[in-house]
């Protein structure tokens, strides 16, 4: 993608690892960094009447972590 969009050579440094569970009819997603650190943000979406939570962690202008627990009702 780097090479297509003129921004130099890119190199495969390999990919974060991602868990999809349902269990008892609820859906967990979680890939990257979770817990962030010093010079993340996080943004996080709590409902718990509705029973979901998001959380994305950003360093920099980058997503470094997801994590999504709850029904949604646009799957």
């Amino acid at each position: 993608a780097n090479h297509l969009a003129l921004f130099g050579i890119g190199r495969y440094t390999g990919s974060q690892t991602s868990t999809k569970l349902k269990v008892t009819g609820i859906d967990l997603f979680s890939a990257g960094d979770f817990m962030g650190g010093e010079g993340t943000e996080e943004i996080v979406l709590s409902d718990p009447f509705g029973g979901v939570y998001k959380k994305l962690v950003l360093r920099g202008n980058k997503l470094v972590q997801t994590s999504y627990f709850g029904e949604d009702e646009a799957a």
